[in-house]
């Protein structure tokens, strides 16, 4: 694939490790597109299978334990490394206390 256009599925938890990666990469000629999961009406995996674009999954503690993130993942993910197009990166959970405003990360 020439194409250098990139779909980044993430937890919107981490939408700040995601605009980090938005702003090195582009630097190198990549353009994104990102689906968050987030509740939205399509579950992620519905969504993915929507593109034939490249897809970097960002997973986090946060992706991990979120139905909206997870549900029907493992045949999609599945497919995408039969086909080459995927790379998965491993991320911090963020977490803010409600309490207090503090974000942490695990």
């Amino acid at each position: 694939m020439t194409d250098k256009k990139i779909i980044i599925a993430h937890h919107s938890a981490n939408q700040q490790e995601v605009n980090d990666i938005l702003q090195n990469l582009s630097r190198a000629g990549y353009s994104f597109e990102q689906l968050a999961c987030d509740h939205s009406d399509a579950r992620l995996y519905q969504r993915i299978k929507e593109t034939n674009n490249r897809i970097l999954l960002l997973i986090s503690d946060n992706f991990l334990r979120c139905e909206d993130c997870m549900f029907e993942l493992l045949p999609t993910f599945q497919d995408l490394i039969r086909s080459n197009r995927i790379k998965a990166v491993v991320a911090n959970g963020v977490y803010k206390d409600e309490e207090t405003g503090i974000i942490t990360t695990k």
